[in-house]
């Protein structure tokens, strides 16, 4: 589900996890963070999924996706990393068996209450499984600046699995301005997030 929008109260609450990797003992962190934080939307930013063939102390795909979903909170967000490749599909079709909503962004905007999430894509690996029907992006500065003119001071960027991606004076970031809040970027924070 993509550009989806939501009613919320006046204070959003925002947990950012990257880098799970199908570590169970990370998928188990992450769920004492939630329970302990209670946030409204779970952001996971990129590679809960692991692409590699060592799979020693990893949980299987739909233990990820069943975790994940099962997550007490309003919502999940997902943006792809480089490890979401094949092994997506039946990641997605497992969670699309239950009742909570897939809501997966590739330059797409989540809006709940007064904040909007833009996904970044992840340009490395196989983004076709994540993307589904979806085409690829190229030509950042054009997809961006109309989300910008609808979504104004109101966007919040995250992205993963890279703290600092768009990498300065790349395509994406040719100013070199910082691009995202590197509080967020790596392992879990929660911070809440007022009207504007």
């Amino acid at each position: 589900m993509n550009g989806t929008s939501i009613a919320v109260k006046n204070m959003v609450t925002v947990l950012t996890v990257t880098d799970l990797h199908q570590d169970r003992r990370l998928y188990e962190e992450l769920a004492h963070a939630v329970t302990q934080h209670k946030p409204d939307i779970v952001a996971i930013v990129g590679d809960c999924l692991h692409a590699g063939e060592d799979m020693q102390g990893r949980l299987s795909v739909t233990e990820c996706a069943k975790r994940l979903h099962d997550l007490p909170c309003q919502e999940v967000v997902f943006v792809r990393g480089n490890h979401e490749d094949e092994n997506w599909t039946e990641f997605a079709e497992y969670w699309r068996k239950r009742t909570r909503p897939l809501h997966t962004l590739h330059g797409d905007i989540f809006k709940i209450g007064p904040l909007c999430i833009l996904g970044f894509p992840c340009y490395m690996g196989d983004e076709s499984h994540f993307l589904e029907k979806r085409k690829p992006l190229f030509g950042a500065s054009k997809w961006i600046r109309a989300l910008s003119k609808v979504h104004g001071d109101a966007l919040t960027v995250q992205f993963g699995p890279f703290p600092s991606w768009p990498m300065r004076g790349s395509s994406m970031n040719p100013g070199g301005g910082s691009t995202c809040d590197r509080r967020g970027a790596a392992g879990a924070s929660a911070r809440r997030l007022r009207p504007l």
